[in-house]
């Protein structure tokens, strides 16, 4: 993000400033952007519980054409500074001079419609309009809203299995016999649960697979009869094999009709 010419964060997150000798704060010259992180040895907090940049002193420490000497910023911004404007530089991604022109955001924003979780509310939204409206105040935008409406998705269920410690068994290490669930290759009887997909319950299931083995037109159709958008819904890999099934009447109705002689 940027303020014409000079962005406030290089890349790695660390805001181009440097605080001289005389009390006067200011930018880098734009011919030493982007500012780039020192390599570090000790990632220990500085004296005061600064950042360990602070004890980068040659990075740190600087001298102006004049004589002047000055230290840089060592507070940096976390990766949440990014997601939270990156709806107006995708207006605008390859601008150079500013973070989007201001005729360009004056034509797209505010965004119409923003799809996303229930957490989302109260978390990254609040935080994306907290920085629009400071651009707003800034008379760096022109809506006080980045975002028009919010619809909360319905939440895909899968099931999870564990064992009789509460150990959650991967999926794909789960195999079923007579109704029951067991670990491959063992006796170690299983639970099945249902619950939402995550990497901890060891219960997600990857689109690449569905497609590799069923093709992405099923995993579509299968998806379009899943409910309503923002109904919570269980997750079913044999509702694919069924829409499968239907893939040879669908290549039927787009081929040309045969030709038929007079």
């Amino acid at each position: 993000m940027g303020l014409q010419a000079v962005p406030l964060l290089s890349p790695c997150g660390v805001f181009p400033i440097i605080h001289w000798e005389d009390g006067e704060i200011s930018t880098v010259d734009d011919s030493e952007l982007p500012v780039l992180l020192p390599e570090l040895k000790d990632y220990k907090p500085g004296d005061g519980g600064q950042s360990p940049l602070a004890n980068a002193t040659e990075w740190l420490q600087v001298t102006d054409k004049n004589g002047r000497k000055g230290i840089r910023e060592t507070n940096t911004m976390p990766q949440w500074a990014g997601s939270c404007w990156y709806y107006l530089r995708y207006i605008d991604a390859c601008n150079g001079d500013a973070f989007v022109a201001k005729e360009l955001e004056k034509y797209w924003m505010p965004v119409d419609l923003y799809v996303g979780g229930a957490e989302h509310a109260v978390l990254h939204l609040l935080y994306s309009r907290f920085w629009h409206k400071v651009l707003f105040d800034l008379g760096l935008v022109s809506t006080d809203e980045p975002f028009q409406k919010l619809f909360n998705q319905g939440m895909i269920l899968a099931f999870a299995y564990e064992d009789a410690a509460g150990s959650k068994v991967p999926t794909d290490e789960v195999e079923e016999k007579n109704g029951k669930f067991f670990k491959k290759g063992t006796d170690i009887e299983l639970t099945q649960i249902v619950a939402k997909m995550s990497k901890s319950l060891k219960n997600v299931v990857n689109p690449d697979d569905v497609v590799q083995k069923y093709g992405a037109d099923s995993l579509r159709l299968y998806e379009m009869f899943m409910d309503p958008l923002d109904a919570v819904k269980p997750w079913q890999t044999k509702g694919i094999e069924g829409m499968n099934g239907m893939r040879p009447f669908g290549q039927a109705s787009l081929s040309p009709p045969p030709q038929l002689n007079a």
